[in-house]
């Protein structure tokens, strides 16, 4: 008889583990359950960025581009993003500015010139050059002369950087990507 009561009991503590282990896992699951769909906002994560006042007149101004996926406009903490593709902004395999898109680059020139803002304009080379950084200084050069060109903005409001894309994702080559900080955000080296 108590050889029986020794092996219910040991079978009952298997089942009480697993239950134990269970419970543990739906708690787990709900906690990050939980923390997925939190707000940016919330203590633990954070003050929320505010909307820079710069991204409703770059939509409505980049608007055929974004809806043609030429350019994208991504907000990155405090950094406003736009996305400009080689497509729409140099000529094949070269440095020069499309004719075309001198019209809005010059709208974006002015609209950029007038907000209290730092720019920081990184070049991405294309794949398969001899020398990757020279190709993406170049690109993103060309972008800052012509901002420079067509507004009184003065220079030291603009970085320009290099960067290879050797070990990114291909849709960054030949990219020229303008990031916009708020003169007003803390964070802002410039």
């Amino acid at each position: 008889m108590s050889g029986l009561l020794i092996r219910n009991h040991a079978r009952d503590s298997w089942l009480l583990l697993l239950a134990g282990l269970m419970t543990v896992l739906c708690l787990v699951s709900l906690l990050l359950l939980s923390f997925s769909r939190m707000e940016a906002g919330h203590p633990l994560f954070g003050a929320a960025v505010p909307d820079s006042p710069l991204q409703q007149p770059l939509q409505q101004l980049l608007g055929e581009w974004l809806d043609q996926g030429q350019a994208r406009l991504v907000r990155q903490g405090p950094l406003l993003v736009i996305e400009l593709d080689k497509s729409v902004l140099f000529q094949d395999d070269t440095m020069q500015l499309r004719t075309d898109s001198q019209p809005l680059l010059q709208q974006l020139a002015q609209l950029l010139a007038e907000a209290p803002c730092s720019l920081r304009l990184a070049g991405y080379s294309n794949r398969n050059v001899d020398n990757p950084w020279q190709d993406a200084g170049l690109r993103a050069a060309a972008v800052a002369r012509f901002l420079l060109q067509q507004t009184t903005m003065k220079p030291e409001r603009l970085q320009v950087q290099a960067m290879s894309v050797l070990f990114l994702e291909s849709s960054r080559a030949g990219r020229v990507d303008v990031m916009v900080m708020s003169d007003a955000d803390p964070t802002n080296p410039g």
